[in-house]
């Protein structure tokens, strides 16, 4: 009997049919959903819990992201791939995103191999860390581009605090930049998404020290 499950969101083009044959070679996998609805998608991760959702860049038309988000919060145990075909595909907020959740997030088609397929649904799951009421403060802060003082003043703590807090939040998300610090909390929920969609470069954000 399998002891992993695939749920397959499909998006517009791409060999799905040829990626279901693949997944179906694999004993260790089972297949338990397909849908190219989002409503579907998110309906059948809620009840099914798989390990891996696989689904690509866009769905029912619209830009994934915003579907990943929810599915995350309803099934925070499955391992989630977006694939695409090329870099460029992606707008840069999203490419980012993207790269702020794991290096297996983002599957070029060209990578599908079974032992990626693998490795996909063996390792752990993204989960938000565990913050304290500072650090949440600070991350909002970050999020919103405030600079480090102004981010001080509304947390009621020091500019050198802001700092030490930023280091100990990069560290905990597994990043080295503010930029892929934002993006991966507003995958995981921490932040509102609008904050890092709506400044695709995130230009207003200040610099790493």
């Amino acid at each position: 009997m399998a002891d992993r499950t695939v749920l397959l969101v499909r998006s517009p083009g791409f060999g799905w049919d040829g990626l279901r044959r693949s997944l179906q070679n694999l004993p260790e996998l089972e297949i338990v959903g397909d849908t190219r609805v989002a409503a579907e998608a998110l309906a059948l991760a809620t009840q099914l819990h798989p390990s891996l959702i696989l689904t690509g860049s866009r769905v029912d038309g619209q830009p994934v992201l915003p579907l990943l988000r929810i599915i995350r919060e309803r099934s925070p145990d499955s391992r989630l791939v977006v694939i695409v075909g090329r870099e460029t595909e992606l707008e840069p907020a999203a490419l980012l995103a993207l790269r702020g959740l794991a290096v297996e997030a983002q599957l070029l088609w060209s990578d599908l191999a079974p032992e990626s397929l693998r490795r996909c649904v063996q390792e752990p799951p993204l989960r938000p860390p565990e913050l304290t009421a500072d650090e949440r403060a600070v991350l909002r802060g970050v999020a919103q581009g405030l600079t480090h003082a102004e981010i001080a003043e509304t947390a009621s703590v020091s500019e050198r605090t802001v700092e030490r807090v930023i280091n100990r939040l990069e560290e905990k998300f597994g990043v080295s930049a503010p930029t892929t610090l934002v993006a991966k909390a507003a995958l995981l929920g921490l932040v509102p998404w609008d904050w890092v969609a709506q400044s695709p470069q995130n230009g207003n954000m200040p610099p790493p020290n």
